[in-house]
């Protein structure tokens, strides 16, 4: 019988140890894109040596995680477009604050 494919946690157990939060975090990042484990545990080991930037993205997936469980009843008209207008703001917002930093480099 073959042996199950390594998880992300299998990579990343696999070298020094590193906090549970970063063992989610790479488990998000393979779960939104749908990319090999391996990829995923080297994206969140790689980020975790910025641990202001890895913990920004943790918590930003987290409330991504929270929003998208709601219920879609559960919001107003006006919730559901205070949601978008913000999160819409706050992506262009963090997308062109990394784009200027790419060009800095």
């Amino acid at each position: 019988m073959p042996s199950p494919c390594p998880t992300v946690r299998d990579h990343l157990d696999a070298g020094p140890p590193l906090p549970e939060w970063v063992h989610l975090l790479g488990e998000r990042i393979q779960q939104l894109e749908g990319g090999p484990a391996a990829v995923a545990a080297s994206r969140a080991r790689d980020l975790y040596h910025n641990r202001a930037a890895a913990r920004g993205l943790a918590r930003l997936l987290d409330g991504g995680e929270i929003l998208s469980g709601l219920p879609p009843t559960s919001l107003s008209r006006l919730q559901r477009a205070v949601l978008r207008r913000v999160l819409h703001t706050l992506l262009l917002s963090l997308l062109d604050a990394l784009e200027e930093e790419s060009h800095e480099r």
